[in-house]
């Protein structure tokens, strides 16, 4: 979490970002700064948990 996010607004960030990794793709996994590696490996993971 960024410290810049204030306590009010943390719980909408949280919400906001989960979104986010929902519809996380290898085409726009690169707007967060992921490498092609990363992603995969983060699918990966994900995979493995359910």
């Amino acid at each position: 979490m960024p410290t810049t996010v204030v306590q009010a607004d943390r719980p909408r960030f949280v919400a906001l970002a989960l979104e986010e990794f929902k519809t996380l793709h290898a085409g726009n996994a690169i707007r967060f700064g992921l490498r092609p590696l990363e992603f995969a490996a983060w699918q990966e993971m994900g995979a493995e948990r359910g």
